[in-house]
C-alpha cells in the first residue's frame, strides 16, 4: 500500500482556504442567527450564535406583513 506524499504548498493552500473560507462565511451564518432572535439578543455580548428565545416566524412576519411593504422594496430592486 503506498501513500501519494502531500506536497507542502498543496497543504498551505487548504489550511488557507479553510481560513478565508470561515471568514467569508461567518457573516451568513450571523445572519440566519439574527434572524432568529429578538432585538436584545442580537446587541447582546457576549455572541449568542444559537438563540435562547426563538423569534423567526415573528421577525419574518414582521418583515414581509408589517407597515412597511418589504415585498414591494424587494421587488423594487430586482
Amino acid at each position: 500500500m503506498s501513500f501519494k506524499k502531500i506536497k507542502t504548498s498543496n497543504l498551505i493552500l487548504t489550511v488557507l482556504f479553510a481560513v478565508l473560507s470561515a471568514f467569508f462565511l461567518l457573516p451568513l451564518i450571523w445572519m440566519l442567527s439574527a434572524a432568529a432572535k429578538t432585538e436584545r439578543d442580537v446587541w447582546t455580548f457576549p455572541i449568542q450564535w444559537i438563540p435562547k428565545d426563538w423569534n423567526l416566524v415573528s421577525n419574518f412576519k414582521a418583515v414581509w406583513m408589517g407597515d412597511v411593504s418589504f415585498g414591494l422594496f424587494y421587488m423594487n430592486s430586482i
